[in-house]
């Protein structure tokens, strides 16, 4: 065979082996590449009814609730409340009860130490049958949205009702000498074990019992000083807040300034007393005031 034939040759059979592997190609769909475009970009969706706009749907962004609370908990459309959250919280959990109150500007403002402590400073909280305790979002920053209890001795509060009133048993609740407490949720006292004069009285109602505690009167009955603060705390803002970046730029400056302060005393070898709630250690500092927590707030402060 010539060298032109086994070539022509060749080119056939190299041909036909192309055709064969094309035609066994197993056909593959494009909607699952389609789709991971949409969740890393966009999707551009045209409205196939003649309508010339085009909408954009962007993935869910980190300032989104629905991203920012799902490792905590889960999502659920509600009947009559719609789109709630419920935290993968134990049955006996009840809101606003890890954490403590503060006193500011703004009237009681509740510092969580949970990982959704945003979550009761907007949108609302709402007890379910089905669900327990659930969170419906909102976009409003407020202190606390609570209604009170205080009488005979006793401090109580439970998110704000949708309708009706509030029984007991939603009632956070703790004595007046407790109510400064850094970790409520210590000191609460269960709605089965509060006096039978107490129980009575929150049955039968009154204007004293639906009012929250006067700041000045829970600094002379609280056995430990109140936590007072002047401006927002960090983790009482949502994710998607604008002040949330300046509050953390503060606060990392703050931090900064203590380190070089720090270091320059060290370096000069002069002596330094231990600042207020601090206790010298033999290698390190160990933080001794209840008032601190992981805000990065210390209490009790005076206000400007």
């Amino acid at each position: 065979m010539g060298l032109r034939a086994k070539g022509t040759w060749l080119a056939a059979a190299l041909l036909a082996t192309t055709a064969l592997a094309e035609t066994a190609k197993p056909e593959v769909s494009t909607e699952g590449a389609r789709v991971g475009e949409w969740r890393e970009q966009h999707y551009v969706d045209v409205d196939l009814e003649g309508d010339d706009d085009v909408a954009m749907r962007n993935t869910p962004r980190a300032d989104d609730p629905e991203v920012a609370l799902e490792p905590y908990g889960h999502w659920y459309d509600d009947r009559d409340l719609g789109r709630v959250w419920r935290p993968q919280v134990s049955v006996s959990w009840l809101p606003y009860a890890d954490g403590y109150w503060a006193a500011s500007p703004w009237g009681w403002t509740w510092v969580s130490s949970e990982p959704w402590a945003w979550t009761f400073h907007y949108g609302s909280w709402a007890w379910t049958d089905a669900y327990g305790w659930v969170w419906l979002p909102g976009t409003t920053w407020g202190p606390a949205w609570v209604t009170w209890f205080w009488a005979d001795g006793y401090v109580g509060w439970t998110p704000l009702p949708r309708v009706g009133n509030p029984e007991i048993e939603r009632f956070v609740l703790v004595r007046e000498r407790d109510f400064a407490a850094s970790h409520v949720r210590t000191v609460a006292v269960s709605a089965r074990n509060l006096p039978r004069r107490v129980q009575d009285g929150f049955l039968n109602g009154g204007t004293a019992l639906r009012r929250a505690p006067e700041v000045d009167q829970m600094a002379q009955l609280a056995t430990q000083p109140l936590h007072r603060i002047t401006e927002r705390p960090l983790t009482s803002l949502a994710p998607w807040e604008p002040d949330r970046a300046d509050l953390t730029a503060r606060a990392a400056a703050s931090a900064a300034t203590a380190a070089a302060e720090d270091s320059a005393v060290q370096q000069s070898h002069l002596p330094r007393e231990p600042a207020p709630g601090w206790v010298a250690g033999a290698a390190a500092r160990v933080a001794s005031s209840p008032n601190q927590h992981p805000g990065g707030w210390t209490g009790p402060r005076e206000p400007h």
